[in-house]
């Protein structure tokens, strides 16, 4: 894949093409070198020679033709393998940046309500990754289609690109659930970023509708951009992006928990290198396969899990008449609100209030503020 993507990147800086590319933007490149291309000739190839050992003769043209347009499966390849590549072409074309998010932060993220400006939502760069293992997330993505998640070891890999769109913004998000085998979930999401609207109009794009109500923004098929029906992000899928949509404030916000971490990939694989033992050299390079060769930034690894101790006795006072006590702890979900700040404080910032247990014993605010520019 990165063979093809050298050369896509070269085409497009000679052409100008310099932000984050959509799917149009690796079109009309005369056939050359198009990872698109190459999977549809192994998809020919595969087909051809599958007819032939069914049927004992070749396949004509009308039967790939068939199959190409036709057959569920070779269809959701298509749409997977440009999926891939647009994400992989994005993330390669902006110095590959990543971030990894643990699973306590996420837990707290996944209690934050989204009621603020949809302008806020702003990536760090104009494409990066996203890698996220927490239960909460992918129990969360496989609402989308109601079924339950094959695997809790394999990441969520997730690619957000930043792009410009007849003079708004939009945000492309894609999602892999996959290991270093088995592709086992691809969800394909745009989000209109527009300067009016609040971040949950955005969550709930609705891109056919807008095309209706503007029939200029996009010539030819007014399709939707998403691999899914757009339906299914208004309910099963929305708590998903609502955390992702969270986890893009957070970052953006003025004093996230982040460190930055190097790949142990590259030190341990020099080091098998100059092993001369077979079996030390052969430890070190099973080792170096267990790490991505991408270096990143950890964020929230000081962030500690939201823990209630059942074992706590309750605490019930004598009430006053007239008054009234909390006799049971309950979760206050964390929110954003805009606060005032700067020259004659005329600019606002958005503050994360985080998730807190109320109740007997209530416990301290969980972590601390942080504020988004």
């Amino acid at each position: 894949m990165f063979r093809f993507i050298k050369s896509d990147i070269e085409k497009m800086t000679k052409r100008g093409v310099i932000s984050p590319i959509l799917a149009s933007d690796l079109d009309n490149y005369e056939g050359e070198g198009l990872y698109f291309n190459h999977i549809k000739t192994r998809l020919i190839k595969e087909t051809k020679s599958n007819y032939l050992a069914t049927f004992g003769e070749p396949a004509s043209d009308d039967v790939i033709e068939n199959v190409l347009k036709n057959d569920p499966m070779t269809i959701n390849l298509f749409l997977g393998a440009n999926a891939e590549y647009l994400a992989a072409i994005n993330f390669d074309k902006h110095d590959k940046k990543v971030f990894y998010f643990s699973d306590s932060l996420i837990e707290r993220l996944a209690q934050t309500e989204l009621d603020a400006p949809a302008d806020y939502v702003r990536l760090p760069f104009p494409s990066c990754m996203f890698v996220i293992q927490s239960p909460i997330a992918i129990n969360n993505l496989y609402k989308i289609g109601d079924h339950e998640p094959p695997s809790y070891s394999a990441p969520l890999t997730i690619f957000l690109s930043e792009h410009d769109f007849c003079g708004l913004r939009k945000i492309m998000i894609q999602v892999f659930h996959a290991d270093e085998y088995t592709l086992y979930d691809l969800v394909q999401r745009e989000l209109l970023i527009h300067p009016q609207w609040r971040i949950s109009q955005s969550l709930c794009t609705d891109w056919l509708d807008l095309y209706r109500q503007n029939p200029d923004w996009l010539p030819g098929d007014k399709t939707s951009p998403n691999i899914n029906d757009d339906n299914v992000f208004y309910e099963e899928g929305l708590q998903f992006f609502k955390i992702i949509i969270n986890s893009v404030l957070y970052l953006a916000s003025n004093d996230p928990d982040i460190m930055q971490q190097k790949s142990p990939n590259d030190a341990l694989r020099a080091k098998a290198a100059a092993t001369l033992n077979g079996y030390k050299r052969y430890d070190l390079e099973r080792e170096a396969s267990q790490y991505s060769e991408l270096s990143g930034f950890l964020l929230g690894v000081n962030v500690p899990p939201i823990i209630i101790n059942k074992s706590a006795k309750q605490n019930y006072m004598p009430q006053l008449e007239g008054s009234t006590t909390i006799d049971k702890r309950f979760l206050v979900r964390g929110h954003w609100k805009k606060q005032a700040h700067g020259q004659n404080m005329l600019l606002r910032k958005l503050i994360w209030i985080q998730p807190y247990w109320k109740g007997p014993e209530m416990a301290d605010l969980i972590n601390k503020s942080y504020s988004v520019k």
